[in-house]
């Protein structure tokens, strides 16, 4: 059952603008023959089963040990680091104590780089580890550590033609580098302004060039009666995102 949750409703987080789906077809794979990732895998899905269905809470506690327990040695070990199955876990536990309100493993997803650009399941947890960054930048009002460089992208694209997932990769780097130039406070007031002017411009280019695929199918931008959020209906996740 956990399992199942996983690749059904938590793996679409980690894809988000991934047309391989990487945590949905490979991850559970890996796990079968490391258990550092499948007791990850099992502690998120029991999490989220706790708070959607009232799942025992502990089940989720004894996966989260049990992981832990064997991921804590390996980070010691340089190769381990460096394994793509490790990393995977990792990004997967980083989910889980944001969930938690934690954040003890938020530091090692994020320094597990290397020189040449990241390319599989590597990059797909790259691009994972950097979106988690976004989403936490504005709650702890901290810039993001992670570059988007990191994972392979390339900010020179010139908002030429690209799959529309590649679209979505760019409107998550623009929001990183929008999050760091409010929270960096390092930047002069001037420096600040004309940053965020050519941010302006980026903005509206991704708008101006971005392929049709990212128009609804059905729905409105402007919230119903009685509703906070508009209802849009998009193709893809990396439409919606």
């Amino acid at each position: 059952m956990l399992l199942r949750f996983f690749l059904d409703h938590i793996s679409t987080f980690f894809d988000l603008c991934d047309p391989y789906r990487y945590f949905r077809y490979e991850v559970p794979q890996r796990a079968r023959t490391n258990k550092t990732l499948a007791n990850a895998i099992l502690a998120i899905s029991a999490r989220m089963l706790h708070w959607k269905t009232g799942y025992n809470p502990y089940v989720a506690d004894r996966y989260l040990t049990l992981c832990l327990e064997t991921l804590i040695p390996s980070l010691s070990d340089v190769e381990a680091v460096m394994d793509e199955t490790l990393l995977a876990a990792t990004v997967v536990l980083r989910m889980l104590e944001e969930m938690d309100g934690n954040q003890a493993i938020i530091s090692v997803a994020t320094s597990m780089h290397r020189d040449a650009p990241p390319v599989g399941l590597r990059r797909a947890a790259y691009w994972s580890a950097f979106r988690q960054e976004v989403w936490i930048a504005p709650q702890t009002q901290q810039p993001i550590s992670m570059s988007a460089a990191a994972c392979g992208y390339e900010a020179a694209h010139g908002f030429g033609a690209a799959p529309d997932w590649a679209w979505c990769e760019r409107a998550i780097a623009h929001c990183g580098e929008a999050m760091n130039c409010t929270l960096q406070t390092e930047l002069g007031r001037d420096e600040a302004v004309a940053r965020w002017r050519a941010l302006l411009a980026d903005n509206a280019a991704w708008w101006d060039s971005v392929p049709p695929g990212f128009d609804p199918f059905y729905g409105s931008w402007q919230p119903a009666d009685g509703r906070l959020f508009p209802e849009v209906k998009f193709q893809a996740d990396w439409h919606g995102a």
